[in-house]
């Protein structure tokens, strides 16, 4: 279904997420251009016009991609209290975290040729001390598990052509009481090079054109994924 590009509907935290990056996108590309951060309510109507647009347009932004979305699906969420939740995160960030950031490069896009495969890495910050910043926005921490099987900051270091990286995730926990951790991960050569077996296996598998079910995992399921109708269908693969 996503090779065919078939559209489905995206859950409302995706949106939220989309306008949440915008606005720290424009928050950070003010301080580089300018040398000064912008005012908090500039930055809250970046997000709030974000939020807007994205549901009229019918269209977000993920990892650097436009999808076009036929729907929303808030399930049992009140869609004004999602989008609240994430002026509030941003309020905390603007008022805890911004500060203490120096931005080199926002929204990075950098592409490589690995193995001779072509990669390609949306990246949404690196500070001047070299460390990769992603901007999350989670309904919990992530686990220590979690954290130790990550592949998205190895894939990183190998785009950049690094020996070793420092990331962090900045995660905006969108809790009772919300609050911004910041999580730092350091990968090593090894990390990378494994990450780049990985690759290799996995392109050569996309090479046969057979892509297999991955019908064991939480992820295989109705509430969490959009094609899984279409998967459960006679010939869905």
């Amino acid at each position: 279904a996503y090779i065919d590009r078939i559209p489905a509907p995206v859950k409302g935290e995706l949106v939220r997420g989309d306008a949440y990056h915008k606005a720290l996108a424009h928050a950070f590309s003010s301080i580089v251009i300018y040398k000064e951060k912008p005012n908090i309510n500039e930055v809250l109507q970046v997000y709030s016009d974000t939020w807007d647009k994205r549901l009229a347009d019918k269209i977000v932004i993920d990892e650097g991609e436009e999808l076009y979305i036929p729907s929303v699906d808030f399930k049992d969420k009140d869609p004004g209290q999602l989008k609240d939740a994430g002026i509030e995160l941003l309020k905390i960030y603007y008022n805890t975290i911004l500060p203490k950031v120096i931005p080199h490069e926002v929204e990075v896009r950098k592409t490589t040729i690995y193995e001779g495969i072509p990669l390609l890495a949306y990246m949404d910050l690196i500070d001047w001390g070299g460390i990769i910043i992603d901007h999350k926005v989670k309904a919990k921490m992530f686990s220590e598990a979690e954290l130790a099987k990550d592949l998205q900051c190895s894939f990183y270091a190998l785009v950049l052509g690094k020996n070793e990286t420092e990331f962090q995730f900045h995660t905006a926990l969108a809790l009772k009481k919300p609050e911004i951790k910041i999580i730092p991960i350091k990968r090593t050569r090894d990390d990378i090079d494994w990450v780049g077996r990985l690759i290799v296996v996995a392109w050569q598998q996309i090479q046969t054109g057979i892509f297999m079910p991955g019908s064991a995992g939480w992820w295989c399921a109705p509430d969490q994924c959009p094609y899984w109708g279409i998967c459960r269908m006679p010939r869905g693969f």
